[in-house]
């Protein structure tokens, strides 16, 4: 296509021939024979996808330094932090805090999901569903509650537990407690939560347990 510019107070014409294009990467070459190789620069949460899936996160130091870059650079108000946040969301990566639960250290290694939902206008309810094999399934439900003061807070109370062992459920009510999930960024697709503990969490947006 055409590309005007002025050069020492003259007009002149150019043409740019685009050879490849991608969200990414853009490949063209001028009229002149210039060839020009430009690529996007990655966003903080492209940025933190990308360091989670090519194993750069092992040791936990560069998916935290991606997290604080996304975090610290996209503080979000309440609304935006409401608007995202219910649904279903599937585990990630974690990097679990030592005071953290044995048990849910535990259950972190296998397939890991969070349902949060609203029996009403605000949201109220959460719910921890770990699977461990296709007829072995860990519920833990919880009532959960926006801080009145830290809005990107919400405290937890969990309730009680369920194991279910094909159709059989076994209630573990022993499982019990209260702490809170602090949001630290949240949008259709990603979020980033810490635990009171300490544990921090990424999950991305999931349907699978519908299925």
């Amino acid at each position: 296509y055409p590309v005007p510019f002025r050069l020492l107070n003259d007009e002149a014409k150019g043409w740019l021939d685009i050879t490849y294009l991608s969200p990414r990467v853009r490949i063209a070459r001028g009229n002149k024979g210039t060839l020009f190789v430009l690529k996007k620069e990655p966003t903080a949460v492209e940025n933190l996808v990308a360091t989670i899936e090519e194993g750069q996160g092992e040791s936990g130091e560069e998916v935290l330094a991606a997290i604080e870059a996304l975090a610290s650079g996209n503080r979000q108000s309440s609304a935006d932090t409401l608007k995202f946040l219910e649904g279903e969301w599937k585990l990630k990566w974690t990097s679990q805090a030592a005071s953290a639960s044995g048990l849910q250290k535990f259950a972190t290694g296998f397939d890991n999901f969070q349902v949060i939902g609203s029996s009403g206008k605000a949201l109220d309810t959460l719910e921890n569903v770990a699977k461990f094999l296709p007829f072995l399934v860990l519920r833990a439900k919880a009532e959960c509650e926006q801080d009145a003061e830290d809005k990107t807070r919400f405290n937890v109370l969990i309730q009680g537990a369920t194991l279910e062992v094909g159709s059989l459920e076994i209630p573990l009510n022993f499982i019990k407690g209260t702490g809170y999930l602090e949001v630290l960024y949240v949008d259709e697709d990603i979020r980033i939560s810490k635990g009171s503990k300490g544990s921090m969490f990424v999950h991305t947006r999931s349907n699978l347990l519908q299925q």
